[in-house]
């Protein structure tokens, strides 16, 4: 039977974990879900305890930041690509919730082997400059009109999630150093010319307004106790909050 890969990465447990367990109710047989908690660089920082998560986290975990999750997801799609099942795989974050219901979002991803992707064509030269530019050396192998801006967030088919793992090292080695590279390293679609299978569809629907209402709100605690860590170094506690808000 064909079935949803859940590739969630997340910072700890799920915001709302009584609908996901709801929604995956009598469901067992069309999904798998995989994990990789992304906010801590070794595995004894991990403290998730999420029942829906926890059993489900992925063997390797690496070090990963805000900005630099590329790796991680890479992780995800090593493991969740080995079962023959899994047909299409949807990269999820631990706000995530579902809007839809599970027959209706699977029937949906299971009718066609389309790749789901929503994307803006190229990247501007402001993208390029800070993102792309001061990763020494990497700068020549793709082209800045060669890269492809799109939604982190995505379903993608198996094949495209080959195409990815098996793209060479050289792609591999630009994506894991340079900033945000989750909203450009399916340019690597684009490269190896699997981009006619690719709906230009979003299947997640973000609330950027709640996004951005959120970020100024941590930003300003952020300030804050940075101010105060910065006068006392050795507060782990204070530390370890700044890290859960970034």
């Amino acid at each position: 039977m064909k079935k949803i890969a859940f590739l969630f990465l997340t910072k700890l447990n799920l915001n709302k974990h009584n609908i996901w367990k709801e929604y995956l109710k009598n469901n067992k047989d069309k999904y798998n879900i995989y994990v990789h908690p992304y906010s801590y660089f070794n595995s004894k920082k991990i403290k998730v305890t999420d029942s829906l998560l926890k059993p489900n986290i992925i063997k390797t975990i690496v070090k990963t930041d805000y900005t630099h999750v590329y790796d991680a997801i890479l992780e995800l799609y090593k493991v969740a690509i080995k079962d023959k099942d899994n047909y299409k795989f949807v990269l999820l974050s631990e706000s995530d919730i579902p809007i839809t219901s599970f027959d209706v979002m699977y029937n949906y991803l299971t009718k066609n082997n389309y790749t789901y992707l929503k994307y803006r064509g190229q990247i501007n030269e402001n993208e390029y400059k800070n993102r792309i530019k001061p990763v020494s050396n990497n700068t020549n192998i793709i082209s800045r009109s060669q890269y492809i801006r799109h939604q982190a967030w995505h379903c993608l088919n198996r094949d495209h999630i080959l195409t990815v793992l098996n793209s060479d090292s050289k792609y591999h080695n630009i994506f894991s150093e340079v900033a945000i590279a989750n909203e450009h390293y399916l340019t690597i679609l684009w490269l190896q010319n699997k981009e006619n299978n690719i709906q230009n569809k979003s299947v997640i629907h973000i609330n950027w307004d709640y996004t951005a209402n959120q970020y100024n709100k941590n930003k300003k605690e952020l300030d804050q106790l940075y101010n105060i860590y910065d006068k006392d170094k050795t507060n782990t506690k204070l530390k370890d909050k700044i890290d859960k808000l970034k």
